[in-house]
């Protein structure tokens, strides 16, 4: 958050909540996590 320009919105339910369940999948489906940050990657071009 500190390279963001939206700082505030860590505060914010819904992305609490957003990283509430991105964790839950980490745990409960590890394969579908990783295959999401792929996606995000490929789609940043990181």
């Amino acid at each position: 958050w500190d390279a963001s320009e939206y700082r505030d919105f860590q505060h914010y339910p819904s992305i609490q909540w957003k990283l509430l369940n991105i964790r839950k999948l980490k745990g409960k489906n590890p394969q579908k996590h990783e295959d999401g940050i792929i996606k995000l990657q490929n789609y940043f071009g990181s």
